[in-house]
């Protein structure tokens, strides 16, 4: 453990995760912050809760942000006739005048502090700018490709939009002092498609909370309150985004159940397009063999997993979900779960096929069944590929372990480093 106890500003602009609603992506930031904590650096989070900027020191309580410094002042006097402008000109949306706010809350907030961590968003700059009017470094993380996921989700910009967003983008990420990516792929990926520096991106991947998957409570309690009995389960943990896959793993559950009556799919969790993927089970007739638990606390996604027989993760196979890092994955392996995931280069680096679990083709619902049907029936090797994706886990997939390489990162931007220590 590093004896260079820091001062950490943790922010979140644009995307900011709302941190009293479980998530994948609230897990993730309470892992980060808390994991930098326990090892001895002080961290404050700066971020959108509720429509307001707020900070806090532990996640729970927040606390308004304030704007008492006078250098942004004068450009906020003309924010209102600069937004008119921007109207009647209908010039591309920058995120602007949030960013000058938001790098506003930052200076008050996080004055004091040694260096920014920022959970990038779509032109979340805002962070950039504190970091240079404080006067430290500043590192970005990325989950994804933003520009990809964007255009894969269909949203329509205008090409003058578009242009913006492209160059702002790139001058975030060229502006930076280090970036963070959560897979090999994405790094690789973004490293190409920006012209980056090599040495100033790093690969971290994600972890789990190892203790809670392993020791899940309430069991027989969780299987009567969802109505689960004493079927065989398929599990998927998600939050019902397009790149969760749900609607392909319903088209290869009514594959399944033509051969199995038996088995339940249990969805763990809630999104915007859960009640379409309801509506969806119900015109395949799986009403009753689809288990929609909704929102649940983190300790019952543990007992869930205990009671599931293969967990999923599925993909469509897009050029962004190639790059993802699900989070879900690693909890699977630390439920010592047996896994059926579909191919792309950021999975197959984590799955083994047939050691730690199986692969299947990407975006195609009758091969996804034939392997979780070929799972189901074969007990001997659902158990030994859970206790050798739990191994992996605890060798390299804990939270402790990925927040240790990201307190690398960090002091390695504070002392000019283009390597991390290992």
């Amino acid at each position: 453990m590093s004896n260079n106890r820091l001062k950490i500003g943790y922010i979140m602009q644009a995307d900011s995760v709302p941190m009293d609603v479980l998530s994948g992506p609230q897990l993730h930031v309470k892992a980060v912050v808390c994991g930098l904590q326990a090892r001895g650096h002080q961290v404050r989070t700066v971020a959108i809760q509720h429509n307001r900027i707020q900070w806090s020191d532990d996640l729970v309580n927040w606390n308004p942000a304030e704007f008492r410094n006078s250098e942004s002042r004068p450009f906020r006097a003309v924010e209102s006739v600069l937004r008119g402008i921007q109207s009647r000109l209908r010039l591309p949306f920058i995120r602007l005048f949030d960013s000058f706010r938001f790098s506003d809350a930052c200076v008050e907030a996080l004055d004091g502090c040694d260096i920014l961590y920022e959970r990038c968003g779509i032109l979340s700059y805002g962070g950039l700018i504190a970091a240079r009017r404080i006067g430290v470094p500043i590192v970005l993380e990325l989950n994804g490709d933003l520009i990809k996921e964007y255009q894969d989700l269909g949203i329509r910009l205008s090409r003058a939009q578009w242009v913006a967003i492209n160059r702002i983008t790139k001058l975030m990420y060229r502006r930076a002092d280090r970036l963070v990516a959560v897979t090999e792929q994405l790094r690789s990926s973004l490293i190409a498609s920006w012209k980056l520096d090599r040495s100033k991106v790093f690969a971290v991947q994600n972890g789990a909370d190892l203790e809670v998957f392993l020791c899940p409570r309430d069991i027989e309690a969780v299987r009567l309150r969802h109505r689960i009995g004493d079927r065989p389960v398929v599990i998927l943990v998600c939050s019902f985004e397009p790149w969760h896959g749900v609607d392909l793993l319903l088209d290869a559950f009514a594959e399944l159940t033509s051969t199995n009556s038996q088995v339940k799919l249990v969805l763990v969790g809630d999104g915007r397009l859960r009640p379409l993927m309801e509506r969806k089970a119900a015109d395949l007739g799986l009403a009753d063999r689809a288990v929609f638990t909704g929102k649940v606390e983190q300790a019952e996604v543990s007992s869930l997993l205990a009671i599931a027989d293969v967990a999923v993760v599925c993909h469509h196979g897009t050029e962004a979900e190639a790059a993802l890092s699900p989070l879900k994955l690693f909890e699977y392996m630390a439920a010592a779960k047996a896994i059926v995931a579909t191919a792309g280069p950021s999975i197959e680096r984590l799955i083994a096929h047939r050691v730690t679990g199986v692969i299947a083709p990407a975006g195609n619902p009758e091969e996804l069944a034939r392997a979780i049907a070929g799972l189901l029936k074969a007990d001997q090797l659902r158990a030994s590929l859970g206790q050798a994706a739990r191994q992996v886990a605890i060798e390299r997939h804990s939270w402790a372990r990925t927040v240790t390489k990201l307190e690398g990162v960090l002091e390695g931007a504070l002392r000019g480093k283009v390597r991390p220590p290992s």
